[in-house]
């Protein structure tokens, strides 16, 4: 194994000031960043194959609230959020792939950098007429990125065996490489993105007891000829009784709700657009037997791109289709929530999402019988929105303050999407036919499950742990062989049957790599993963320091008007209350505190396995060759989930 050490750092800082009686303005920064060494390696990677990377993310916001008058408040912000990642290579040489034995020489990313700008403007205002409450706004946002991205600018050679590797390093005659690829050009890119929205809703307060909230949104961006994304919104809240505080609360709702299309998605399309960066695949003998390897998986006497004009291919370009529309998803929700003995809270909802115009990719050069339909282009990969998704969902959570040292939370999640569609970067098996593509989505995780709480103990220590819970996650099962020749390897295999000739015998079926005509192909995403389990624990205990039992001087906060006209019944859809004014903190003692907490992530060390490998083909077929991530310490930055311990001292005043 490689040691992979980490990095990581925090900060945030925060200045409220009060400008006048009605106005305040509030600064805020906050970010992280993280150096990690050895990055990059998998299964089958030698320890030259690693990386150094290096991130960072930092926020400015700046929010100024007025209050207008007494009905009226008016809030403005800005963002400024700023990112900057890079890699640097330990080993600048070309890459030696042995397929399924190792991955020797340099790591193929190259000297690579991201800086990412981005831009946030928003005002909206908040008043209150009679029984209404009306809030209406505007939000600009921007973004910039500059990518540079030398992927495969120093080479891969690729061997389809051990035994052909290892007669090349030991000179056997016509011993050689199966293949040299090698990427040429200008590395860089860069993109721009600005996207608007403009929005209203109404908040009326029919009776005590109900409350009908309707909305209107429209969205446009640039990057994309869509412009008419029109989101309405509707819900409702009632309860049975209109006196007092309700115990029972239901609520309905309708809305409509567009995603972006993203930067990162036209940067690609400028990277990849067949003259900026151009692709070599070398097979000739008398170039391939040039190269020098050694045991050790180095070599020297590569062919750069200068020499191998003779072998630039087709190159594969991507593209957006044209009048591509921005991901739509059409959202229905109904819930009913009860306040029950002992401070406690239970909620049941149903939600059902139904999305179209969802982002997949398109091989729109693909060979028919083998001839393109352009025979003097490559591959045309083509972004676009022809993908939907039906999805059922019912939610249970609970909340409770047992007593004033012990709290408990949780909440459930039964859930089946299927979709024809996993994201921008998803192939059909037949680029031609999208018929067999509906199956379940990478999102169907039939169960999910969540339990944390808070117990405070003796010397006021608190305990919280926090547990987590959910089946697997569906994964797509192919031949590993392109089957129909359109040089992707998306294509997935048909049911078969015991002694049925060249039948793949798994734990989740039997696979015939081969069908023919009128066998039935198995759905898309058939497969499932393993379940994840994990169990975090913090421990934590808080000092007041310097306190000598006095008692801060009461400053008045202004009251904004919707703090004054609280409905008690908020529907699903309304927006958060604008609030105005500040003053000094009505709390008493001393404003220092010093708090020291320890932590352990995946308590007790259960190993949660990734994706199974979905490759027919493989030796290594439905077995994990990684660990879930995504909850160790730092987020995704993490490459395992192995149990984790921290501890950690924090200074506020």
């Amino acid at each position: 194994s490689v040691l992979a050490p980490l990095k990581t750092y925090e900060f945030s800082g925060r200045i409220d000031h009060q400008l006048s009686k009605n106005n305040t303005i509030v600064f805020r920064s906050f970010g992280e960043g993280a150096k990690t060494y050895n990055a990059g390696l998998s299964g089958f990677d030698l320890p030259s194959r690693a990386y150094n990377a290096q991130d960072s993310d930092a926020t400015f916001r700046m929010t100024e609230t007025a209050i207008i008058s007494p009905t009226t408040v008016n809030e403005s912000s800005f963002q400024y959020i700023r990112r900057r990642s890079k890699i640097a290579s330990a080993d600048a040489s070309p890459t030696v792939r042995v397929q399924d034995a190792f991955t020797g020489g340099g790591a193929n990313t190259g000297n690579a950098f991201n800086h990412e700008d981005r831009l946030e403007l928003q005002n909206f205002t908040t008043l209150v007429h009679g029984d209404h409450q009306i809030k209406f706004g505007a939000r600009l946002r921007h973004v910039r990125i500059l990518d540079v991205s030398p992927g495969n600018f120093a080479g891969t050679f690729t061997f389809t065996s051990l035994d052909q590797y290892r007669n090349t390093i030991q000179h056997v005659a016509g011993a050689m490489p199966s293949q040299f690829t090698i990427a040429g050009g200008n590395p860089a890119a860069l993109v721009t993105r600005t996207d608007v929205g403009i929005y209203a809703l109404d908040d009326w307060r029919m009776r005590p007891n109900l409350t009908l909230s309707f909305g209107l949104r429209y969205e446009m961006q640039t990057n994309i000829s869509d412009h008419g994304d029109i989101a309405p919104r509707l819900s409702v809240a009632w309860s049975p009784k209109g006196n007092g505080k309700p115990k029972t609360v239901f609520r309905g709702g309708f809305g409509i709700f567009y995603d972006r299309f993203s930067e990162s998605l036209t940067l690609q399309t400028l990277r990849f657009d067949g003259i900026n960066q151009q692709q070599f695949v070398v097979t000739d003998p008398a170039i391939l037997s040039q190269a020098i390897f050694t045991l050790g998986g180095t070599v020297t006497n590569v062919p750069t791109v200068q020499t191998l004009a003779a072998f630039a291919q087709p190159q594969t370009v991507r593209t957006t289709a044209a009048g591509l529309k921005a991901p739509r998803t059409m959202q229905m929700a109904a819930s009913v929530e009860r306040q029950l003995p002992y401070n406690t809270t239970v909620s049941v909802t149903y939600v059902f999402s139904h999305a179209d115009r969802l982002l997949r990719s398109r091989n729109t050069n693909a060979p028919i019988n083998g001839v393109r339909p352009n025979p003097a282009l490559g591959n045309i990969f083509a972004y676009d929105a022809s993908g939907r998704l039906n999805q059922h969902q019912i939610l249970v959570n609970f909340r409770s303050n047992i007593s004033k040292r012990v709290s408990l939370f949780g909440n459930y999640a039964f859930g089946k999407a299927k979709s024809d569609t996993d994201g921008a970067g998803t192939f059909p098996a037949n680029q031609y036919s999208l018929a067999d593509e509906y199956g379940p989505a990478s999102t169907d995780i039939r169960h999910r499950f969540v339990l944390g709480g808070n117990l405070k103990t003796v010397l006021g220590v608190a305990l919280s742990p926090f547990l987590t819970y959910r089946t697997g996650v569906p994964f797509n099962i192919t031949t590993g062989v392109d089957n129909n020749g359109d040089t992707l390897f998306t294509d997935r295999p048909s049911f078969g049957t015991v002694g049925q000739p060249g039948v793949v015998v798994t734990r989740f079926g039997i696979f015939n790599p081969n069908p023919g005509p009128g066998d039935t192909i198995i759905q898309r995403n058939y497969g499932r993963g393993p379940s994840f389990f994990v169990t975090n624990l913090r421990v934590s205990r808080e000092w007041t320091l310097f306190d000598k039992g006095k008692k801060s001087k009461s400053g008045k906060v202004a009251q904004s008007s919707d703090d004054r006209n609280r409905t008690g019944t908020n529907s699903p859809f309304s927006a958060p209350a604008a609030r105005g004014g500040g003053g000094d903190d009505d709390e008493g003692g001393s404003p220092y505190k010093l708090e020291l907490f320890f932590q352990v992530r995946n308590l007790l060390n259960h190993t949660n396995g990734g994706t199974p490998i979905g490759n027919l083909s493989s030796p290594l077929f439905g077995d994990p060759v990684s660990l879930a991530s995504g909850f160790g310490f730092g987020g995704g930055r993490q490459s395992g989930g192995n149990r984790r311990f921290r501890w950690e001292a924090t200074f506020s005043f």
